[in-house]
């Protein structure tokens, strides 16, 4: 089995809570402590919302819309820049939530 020496950032999503996730968080690992549930905080879901207005109409399928992002999130430099920016905007978005304590900001 691998190893994972690194901080484990866990979205608190009732759906990724399942028995194993439970035991692999209780083996002492070093748990980033944050609000349940923040899309602020994953600049994916940004990402993911960009993605879908890019082509979730045209998509009929769950096949098409698979092969649609795949297609855009390899071969799109702007979708990779947007990531990129979206990246070096965590630490502000940390201290944001923080100011908030733990509710909505501006992302």
């Amino acid at each position: 089995m691998e190893t994972f020496d690194g901080t484990f950032q866990h979205d608190l999503v009732s759906c990724r809570n399942s028995k194993l996730v439970q035991t692999f968080m209780g083996e002492n690992r070093s748990v980033l402590k944050r609000p349940g549930n923040s899309p602020d905080l994953n600049p994916i879901e940004n990402l993911w919302r960009i993605l879908k207005n890019c082509f979730a109409k045209s998509c009929m399928t769950t096949e098409q819309m698979i092969k649609s992002s795949m297609q855009v999130w390899l071969h799109e430099d702007e979708v990779k820049n947007i990531y990129a920016t979206l990246l070096k905007s965590i630490s502000r978005r940390v201290e944001e939530v923080i100011s908030a304590a733990g509710g909505h900001i501006s992302f």
